[in-house]
């Protein structure tokens, strides 16, 4: 039974696991055609330098199609690019462990890291309010809180990614019943993006990602 069990298990995972590589893939295709509209196409000396990175060093050629887009974009190839499902099927589960779990949780996830300008306004967890500081919010005043100097608010609510699980709401919109239908969340100031990102995307707000390195026994690494 053990062995079915872990046999059914392994099947899932590696279904989610092709589901993932595929949509992101899809993404990456997409902005390629794009940036190569813009830019000219990728030169094929780049693609197979790409090719052979993604399985040579990544391990699986899955990985090849955002490794063009970083070439196209940049205009020639680097070594040290980590593609973006490589980074969610790889590096993510391996660096984050279980205190990664934890920084998934956004009412405690400034208090970690010592945030000093936080954007987060106030929570809502296991059907309460609660302000920045912990303390318990009346939901009567909740709505004055978030549109007394804001026009608009965003919440979002708990492993929201990718845009999923991310709202909108102004005074006219917002109801508590709408909030409790979401679930556990964070209101967040709504972000007015420099017109610099609005280069990458316009739909969203853009990522910037940057990945820290450490050695064996903790120092931290400058490449």
């Amino acid at each position: 039974m053990g062995s079915l069990r872990k046999l059914v298990k392994n099947g899932i995972q590696s279904t989610r696991v092709y589901l993932d590589n595929r949509d992101r893939n899809q993404t990456a295709f997409r902005l390629l055609k794009s940036i190569e509209e813009e830019k000219g196409k990728l030169k094929l000396s780049d693609k197979k330098l790409c090719q052979e990175y993604a399985v040579d060093v990544l391990g699986n050629k899955v990985y090849t199609p955002w490794l063009f887009v970083y070439n196209a974009f940049s205009g020639e190839f680097k070594e040290g690019w980590i593609p973006d499902n490589y980074y969610a099927q790889c590096v993510i589960p391996n660096v984050g462990g279980s205190y990664g779990e934890i920084l998934e949780r956004n009412a405690i996830t400034d208090k970690l890291l010592n945030v000093r300008n936080s954007l987060d306004i106030c929570y809502y967890i296991n059907n309460f309010f609660y302000g920045i500081n912990n303390d318990v919010l009346n939901e009567n005043n909740l709505k004055e809180i978030l549109f007394k100097e804001r026009e608009k608010v965003v919440f979002k609510t708990e492993d929201s990614q990718q845009g999923a699980g991310i709202y909108f709401f102004d005074s006219n919109s917002f109801t508590i019943d709408a909030i409790r239908k979401l679930g556990d969340g964070v209101f967040q100031n709504y972000i007015k993006q420099h017109s610099f990102f609005l280069n990458f995307t316009k739909s969203s707000v853009a990522t910037i990602r940057i990945t820290g390195m450490s050695s064996f026994v903790g120092t931290i690494l400058s490449e």
